[in-house]
């Protein structure tokens, strides 16, 4: 029995590494509850506070030449003073699903206290990029190369949590990334339990639900998430991150459209913002995830525009509150990168370099990847068929639904085709490098996808059976 446990504890490293990561997002939730008021989506609290944070950070380490650590300390007195806002007003964090989701990852997280970097990528970007953050206490500028590190014109906001983690902790955090990526996978599995209740007329089903439905939630964005792979979920990578914020995004800016249809502008405006909120997180999060968030941003739009009981001032008084923050935020990033960053980006190659003759072969590439991925691939076709549907008519909640996440599936993999034919090399391209695990970020668009449709037929079909 003693040597079973030594799988899961290997020494109190491990309690320093949870407490810390545990304390972060515990923080960031605080102000996010705060800031999102009694009747917000508590499922979000810590994305909400991530993008407060995101923005202090960025713009702190931009605008000015404060150290990250006295920027964590503001952050920190924020939080603080978020916790009396919601002591004053009797509210709090989180939930009994929260709680019982917890517990029952226990085993989980004792494992992921024990990880340390594997993967190639972490060695030459996300672990060495957040190391040299908390080694010199600023962006990398010409002042302050990151000599050994790859990629340094990708935003922040994902090496500001273990930049946190490790400032807590008092020494890096290999193993921050990973416990923070099934963190994010717990509560959108919470957040997808509330779209069933929604769609149920159930609200107060992800609130309190039992133990089975919050093993459900756990579950929906792990072995039932189709694109779900430990090698990747499981260390300090981005992807799991952008895929969590992509899909927040893409429920959000439904609920929005949904509030505009139903002709309730106030619950529209809360909805509007607390998108452009996550948009500002995800936008921030990777180079390519700028697409994802004008991608949400035009599904939003059209989706709106497709709806007959929604008018078009209703539409474009709403819309600043999603689009301002994630501009802000990457109009501050980029003139760092412009004025500070020679390189560390992807760009496009000159016209004559681009791989156009090997068009037909890239597509057919993509498509050999994606026939290994039967699940997934058997879900995008559901989106591609439902989507267009939704874009021929408009009568349900789930037409909406349908075509906004098309629009973010298949103008992400048309964004992809046109990096390989313009960005890559001709090798990379050939082979549609890493084609599986950028398509990870789409995989939690598909599980709330298939949560809001199968609650649908659930609620016509089967409910009264």
């Amino acid at each position: 029995m003693t040597r079973y446990l030594e799988n899961f504890f290997q020494g109190g490293d491990q309690i320093i590494s949870l407490a810390a990561v545990f304390a972060v997002w515990i923080a960031l939730s605080v102000i996010g509850g705060a800031i999102g008021g009694r009747e917000r989506i508590r499922q979000i609290d810590h994305l909400i506070g991530w993008s407060v944070v995101s923005l202090i950070l960025t713009g702190g380490g931009v605008l000015t030449r404060i150290p990250f650590t006295y920027l964590t300390i503001g952050a920190g007195v924020l939080a603080l003073v978020s916790g009396s806002v919601l002591w004053r007003r009797g509210d709090g964090i989180g939930s009994k699903s929260w709680a019982r989701l917890l517990i029952l990852g226990l085993p989980f997280f004792a494992l992921l206290s024990a990880m340390r970097g594997s993967q190639w990528d972490e060695f030459t970007d996300w672990l060495v990029i957040p190391r040299y953050l908390l080694e010199t206490d600023a962006f990398p500028s010409h002042d302050n190369p990151y000599a050994n590190a790859n990629l340094l014109a990708y935003p922040y906001s994902w090496h500001f949590i273990t930049y946190m983690a490790s400032r807590l902790g008092s020494r890096f955090l290999e193993n921050a990334g990973a416990i923070s990526n099934v963190l994010l996978l717990f509560g959108f599995g919470l957040l997808t339990l509330r779209l069933i209740g929604r769609g149920l007329g159930r609200e107060n089903l992800a609130h309190a639900p039992t133990w089975g439905l919050a093993a459900l939630a756990g579950l929906s964005t792990t072995l039932f998430n189709p694109t779900f792979a430990q090698k990747v979920a499981l260390t300090a990578y981005a992807d799991t991150s952008s895929a969590v914020v992509t899909g927040t995004a893409v429920i959000l800016g439904w609920l929005m459209v949904e509030a505009l249809a139903d002709g309730d502008p106030r619950l529209a405006r809360r909805y509007a913002w607390q998108t452009g909120a996550v948009l500002l997180v995800l936008i921030n999060l990777k180079q390519a995830t700028l697409v994802l968030t004008v991608l949400v941003i035009g599904g939003i739009i059209i989706t709106a525009l497709r709806e007959p009981r929604i008018k078009g001032s209703a539409l474009a008084t709403t819309l600043p509150a999603v689009i301002v923050p994630p501009l802000l935020i990457a109009l501050v990033w980029r003139y760092h990168v412009a004025t500070e960053i020679d390189a560390g980006e992807l760009r496009i190659m000159a016209f004559a370099d681009w791989h156009v003759a090997l068009i037909p072969d890239i597509v057919g590439r993509m498509l050999l990847v994606l026939s290994k991925k039967g699940l997934y691939l058997a879900v995008i076709t559901l989106v591609a068929i439902l989507g267009l549907r939704g874009l021929v008519r408009s009568r349900s909640s789930f037409d909406r639904f349908a075509l906004i996440a098309a629009a973010v599936v298949f103008g992400y993999n048309a964004f992809l085709l046109f990096a390989y034919v313009t960005t890559f090399g001709e090798f990379d391209a050939l082979r549609a490098a890493s084609y599986w695990r950028y398509n990870m970020h789409l995989g939690l668009v598909c599980v709330a996808f298939a949560a809001v449709g199968l609650t649908e037929i659930w609620r016509k079909r089967l409910a009264g059976r």
